[in-house]
């Protein structure tokens, strides 16, 4: 299995490809989130101040353990800024 994890700044745009999935509103660390599963991917996403957070991951990950690796995630400013910029869209 896998989980991939994405921390963006704000403005940065994100799609999510949610045809035949399940949406939820949910709760990490008392920001709203999306958690969305399909049958070959689950993800969440949600925002901060500073920036948005997106995790994925492999279906036979649960609900619950996506919900506890979300909460358990600090925001690391710090290595963002030694990370190769990415260009804004326009």
């Amino acid at each position: 299995g896998y989980i991939n994890y994405s921390q963006e700044t704000l403005g940065w745009s994100v799609s999510m490809d949610t045809e035949n999935a399940v949406l939820e509103e949910v709760q990490v660390n008392g920001a709203d989130a999306f958690l969305v599963e399909k049958d070959t991917v689950k993800w969440i996403m949600w925002p901060t101040q500073d920036y948005v957070f997106t995790i994925s991951c492999s279906p036979e990950f649960s609900r619950e353990e996506l919900l506890d690796f979300a909460e358990n995630l600090v925001e690391a400013p710090e290595l963002l800024e030694q990370m190769e910029p990415r260009p804004q869209p326009d």
